[in-house]
Parts: C-alpha cells; structure tokens; sequence
C-alpha cells in the first residue's frame, strides 16, 4: 500500500483511506485517533479529481472526520495529473520509455531510486 512508502520515506503523517476498498474510513479513524492527530488536510491521490473527489471526498468524508471529532483545515480539489512536478516525472517515464524500449523495467526501477530516493 502507498501508506508504507510515505512511511517508509519519513512521510509518517499520510495516511489514505479507499471509497470501496481497504482501508475504509472507519480504519482511517482508529489510525488517526491513535496516532492523536487532530487537524487533517484532504486530498485525492487520483491523477484526475473529478465528481468523485468533489462528492466523496470533499462532502462525504470531511462530514464524517469532523463527526468523529477532527478538524478539516484544507481540501485540495486538484489531481495529481494537475501538479508541474507530477507532470514532469510522468513526462520523463514517457521520454525514456520512447528512447529505451527494450530496457528492462527492473534496471529501471534501480537507476530511478538511486537517483531520486
């Protein structure tokens, strides 16, 4: 899950909660109240937030965290496709996946985590 990578890289205060799949918003909940997290800040980890980040996430799930006692201090409506940085990284992989196309992913992987992670 994504939640283990932020983790892994120092981001210990991400935490993600899926519409139809684990981890639900209940299990999101348990975390934050143990973690004793108090103000949160939502934002859709789609490429795209489209009707579904603007009706689940911004309406339904702000309703259901400040019910539960949490402070909703900021809801970010842009997808990740929306951010420059996000744009480049998906720009590069397609450059390279062009110019190296018999590359073999595994090779990849390693070049980009030494040179970025």
């Amino acid at each position: 899950m994504i939640e283990y990578v932020f983790d892994e890289y120092g981001y210990d205060n991400v935490f993600v909660v899926c519409t139809k799949a684990y981890p639900l918003m209940d299990t999101l909940i348990k975390k934050l109240k143990k973690a004793g997290i108090e103000e949160v800040r939502l934002a859709p980890f789609m490429f795209v937030a489209g009707e579904h980040a603007k009706n689940d996430m911004a309406v339904t799930y702000k309703k259901e965290l400040e019910e539960n006692g949490f402070k909703v201090n900021q809801v970010i409506l842009k997808g990740l496709g929306e951010f420059d940085a996000i744009q480049n990284i998906f720009l590069n992989h397609l450059k390279r996946a062009i110019e190296k196309d018999d590359e073999d992913i595994a090779d990849f992987k390693k070049e980009y985590s030494e040179k970025y992670l």
